[in-house]
């Protein structure tokens, strides 16, 4: 099944006009445009020689040639132009757009019309980087998808793929449709609906097999394990009395025969451990203020945005990492100048936010780590593993501000820094890599 989100392309019509004459020269519906083809200049230097021939010549064939001429481009602008007359576009996108994999765009082409069909009708989609997104900037494809009919009262399905490398905020440009049916004589356009938003989730890398060991992590979690009074799933710990609500299956005959008393066995469950995850975007100080030419300083700022994308993909590999092998409960922060969103997750299913979130994650010069790292020590308990994930060193200014902003030294016991700028992440994980063509 194709899980999607669905964007209508129907042309602006918020206000529907009154009145037939309104509705006929100022309805969108009716704003087709008709341009001519190559083929159709040519059809048209034919009709014209043809008619001025026939009027120097006084040839009635001629006449009659320039007239059937005549009618077969009035024809095809007719037919050209009603065949875009009310169709309706609707584009459903996959939920989960991850940079670097191919996806499906489907494209659902609706004619309402009783009576005449659409033919040969290509779809104009183009795709481009937002402009808030700092990472793919200036990214764009543009794609013509065919659709080779859609009966009346009837709607086809086409599907096309799209690849966008970078993650970030992407935008599908004004849609159009046009035609050539039936002659190929003319163009006729149709623009449908308005920019369409979405965004490209960051890509999905792989941890080492011995990672948490490589981190030097201690042992996940305070209290990983809880006796289950009233019974549950696990491994076999021993047996105590029958209490109201206990259910049957845990019922130990064999024990309770002997006992002459029903006896239960009693569970010893997992209890999911709890990690905390930080991402510090705060681009790294200057050196002292010194100059440096334009060229150093574009080479300082492509190495800090891929570092920024290194971080972005450890952190979305980690947390699926942890909630999928571990089966535990995360939680994650994040310092780059935005507003913070704590984000407490404890399935793969409860990603989808944080995936957004990231989406649009940069690095800035504005650190407001401290009060994230306040609010975030501030809600974990005590002895929980934390790994900040920075593009900065800890000694520039990452565990002099944590100790700062704790009132339990306890809560720094468990602290793994991990600087992305200086490639200590090579020995633990492995970056994703683009799909091929």
């Amino acid at each position: 099944m194709f899980a999607r989100r669905s964007i209508g392309l129907d042309s602006d019509s918020s206000e529907q006009p009154r009145g037939f004459l309104t509705r006929l020269f100022f309805n969108p519906a009716h704003r087709i445009s008709t341009r001519l083809t190559r083929e159709g200049y040519q059809f048209v230097f034919l009709l014209g020689f043809s008619l001025v021939a026939a009027i120097i010549q006084n040839v009635n064939l001629l006449v009659l040639l320039g007239g059937s001429l005549a009618g077969l481009l009035l024809l095809q602008w007719r037919l050209c132009s009603r065949t875009l007359y009310g169709l309706r576009m609707q584009r459903n996108l996959p939920r989960d757009i991850e940079a670097g994999r191919r996806f499906f765009v489907e494209l659902v082409l609706s004619n309402p019309r009783p009576w005449l069909g659409s033919w040969w009708v290509i779809a104009h989609e183009k795709v481009i980087a937002a402009k808030t997104n700092r990472i793919a900037k200036g990214d764009s494809q543009t794609l013509l998808v065919n659709v080779e009919r859609v009966l009346p009262r009837d709607q086809s399905r086409v599907r096309y793929e799209c690849l966008c490398i970078h993650r970030g905020e992407y935008l599908f440009q004004r849609s159009e449709i046009s035609t050539r049916f039936p002659l190929s004589l003319m163009r006729g356009i149709r623009s449908l609906g308005q920019e369409a938003k979405f965004l490209v989730h960051p890509m999905r890398g792989k941890m080492d097999p011995n990672w948490r060991t490589k981190l030097e992590l201690p042992r996940l979690g305070l209290h990983e394990r809880r006796v289950a009074r009233s019974g549950g799933d696990g491994e076999f710990f021993g047996l105590r009395d029958y209490r109201s609500g206990d259910a049957m299956r845990l019922i130990h005959w064999r024990s309770s025969a002997k006992r002459n008393q029903l006896l239960v066995r009693q569970m010893e469950r997992q209890e999911n451990f709890e990690i905390a995850l930080l991402l510090d975007l705060t681009e790294p100080a200057n050196d002292n203020g010194r100059t440096v030419s334009s060229a150093t300083r574009s080479q300082i700022s492509e190495a800090r945005m891929e570092a920024t994308e290194i971080a972005v993909e450890l952190i979305n590999t980690l947390t699926r990492t942890l909630l999928v092998q571990q089966n535990g409960i995360v939680t994650l922060n994040i310092a780059d100048g935005r507003e913070n969103w704590k984000f407490r997750i404890s399935s793969v299913s409860q990603l989808s936010a944080v995936l957004d979130r990231l989406a649009i994650a940069n690095a800035s010069p504005r650190s407001n780590f401290s009060s994230i790292a306040e609010y975030t020590f501030g809600t974990i308990a005590i002895g929980t593993p934390t790994i900040v994930v920075s593009l900065r060193d800890q000694s520039e200014s990452g565990v002099d501000e944590l100790r700062a902003v704790s009132s339990s030294m306890l809560k720094l016991s468990n602290i793994r820094w991990v600087n992305v700028s200086n490639g200590e992440w090579n020995s633990f994980f492995q970056r994703g890599t683009v799909d091929e063509a």
